[in-house]
């Protein structure tokens, strides 16, 4: 009996046809084809091999914690769209086709955010080969802080323009960018390394307008060839000298030296204002705005104090400021906080109507007047008195203020105070007080 045993390898096969020949004393007598018997098949399977997949990746942070955010790949025709970081920053863009001779990939961030980078773009990569898995090194979208000039300014140069260097980032170095979003100019300083300011000269300037708004930033570029750009500030350039507003704060007569100073601006009635700049007095309580951005139409300024001490009001405003001109100084008058102190009734009293209110004049300021205020803070509403002149009493006949039924009213009353510039003051001190003849 003969047997046999067929090998497959997968997608191939063969098979063998055996002949039997029988002699006899040296003389063939016949021969017999001898088909190959059933066969038991064994097949060998080959395991399939393929290559890893290809792939670019990196890691997020923002001040050196692992940032979420919206990266993205750019480069040899690459349509996969953006991906978000995961929870600890890392990213990774599979599945890619390798770079073909000339071409290249960047990952990018320009999906800005809250305290960021405007952008930020990776160093490229020029290679890339079927089955390379790239790991590209971490990258901080932590934003540059510009400092120097404030938002809007107007500065006459040279001017030092700062910033702050982010911190932990000592390998990164730093320009200045001068934007004129109207005509694309661009204007690129020296790298000045890893600090924090850069004087601009009038020839840096050439060919960009006056008196139209530009825009700064700071390109940061890094060793490993990536570079990143903050968010911008607006800026002007002027000819001549600095628009300037100016003044001092007095207290009694002597120089006030704690408290905020803040330049305000205001539009139309009733929309309210808006911190223009801010400062604190000197040691001879001079305040000087400097640069000071030209109004625009039917907007004002005005100067503000605050101050939470108890021997100052809490706010004295001046009066506004309507027409300003490219290099012109206003030296506004002196105002003094000094504060007014009221005298009677006590503080939580209860009184009678008519009731004589009483505090005591400001001395030294006979030019100044004032009225009495009373406010009913449980519906918010306010009383302003007729204005009673240089004097220190007003009498109130009655309580005009509308109040709810059945619900208790809380009354407070104070003094504000107006100069004879149209400056207006606040003071610090306000006392409750309740009638004991208002009808409830």
């Amino acid at each position: 009996m003969f047997c046999s045993k067929r090998f497959h390898m997968i997608g191939i096969g063969a098979w063998v046809m055996f002949l039997a020949l029988i002699f006899t004393g040296g003389t063939l007598l016949e021969a017999h084809p001898v088909v190959d018997p059933p066969v038991l098949d064994q097949f060998i399977y080959l395991p399939t091999v393929s290559s890893p997949p290809t792939s670019i990746g990196g890691k997020v942070v923002q001040g050196g914690v692992p940032a979420f955010a919206q990266v993205r790949l750019v480069g040899q025709g690459y349509n996969g769209g953006s991906l978000s970081t995961n929870a600890d920053g890392s990213y990774r863009f599979s599945g890619l086709a390798p770079l073909d001779p000339g071409n290249s990939y960047t990952v990018v961030f320009d999906y800005h955010q809250l305290n960021t980078l405007q952008s930020w773009d990776a160093a490229p990569i020029l290679t890339l080969k079927k089955g390379d898995n790239i790991t590209l090194p971490t990258f901080d979208i932590a934003n540059v802080v510009l400092t120097d000039p404030a938002e809007d300014a107007t500065v006459a140069l040279p001017y030092t323009f700062r910033w702050t260097p982010r911190p932990g980032n000592p390998d990164e170095t730093y320009r200045l960018v001068l934007y004129n979003s109207l005509d694309g100019k661009e204007f690129v300083s020296q790298n000045v390394g890893y600090s924090g300011e850069y004087t601009m000269q009038p020839q840096d300037l050439s060919g960009f307008p006056l008196s139209s708004t530009l825009q700064w930033y700071v390109r940061i570029n890094k060793a490993d060839g990536s570079s990143g750009l903050s968010t911008g500030n607006d800026v002007i350039f002027r000819e001549g000298p600095a628009t300037t507003i100016a003044g001092k704060v007095m207290n009694g007569g002597a120089p006030q030296v704690n408290g905020l100073v803040d330049l305000r601006g205001e539009g139309a009635p009733g929309s309210g204002s808006y911190s223009v700049a801010y400062t604190n007095p000197d040691s001879t309580g001079s305040y000087t705005f400097s640069d000071v951005p030209l109004l625009r139409p039917g907007y004002s300024y005005f100067v503000r104090f605050t101050n939470q001490g108890s021997n100052t009001l809490s706010r004295w405003e001046t009066a506004p400021i309507f027409d300003l001109a490219q290099g012109q100084r206003i030296d506004l008058p002196a105002f003094d906080v000094a504060p007014l102190i009221l005298t009677d009734p006590a503080p939580d009293a209860s009184v009678a109507l008519p009731y004589t209110f009483r505090w005591t004049p400001r001395p030294g300021h006979s030019d100044e007047t004032y009225r009495f205020v009373l406010n009913e803070t449980t519906l918010n509403n306010q009383f302003t008195g007729p204005s009673v002149g240089y004097a220190g009493a007003y009498t109130l006949q009655s309580v005009t203020l509308p109040t709810y039924p059945g619900v208790p009213s809380n009354f407070i009353w104070s003094i504000d105070i107006y100069g004879a510039d149209g400056s207006r003051g606040y003071i610090a001190e306000q006392r409750k007080v309740s009638f004991t003849n208002l009808a409830q």
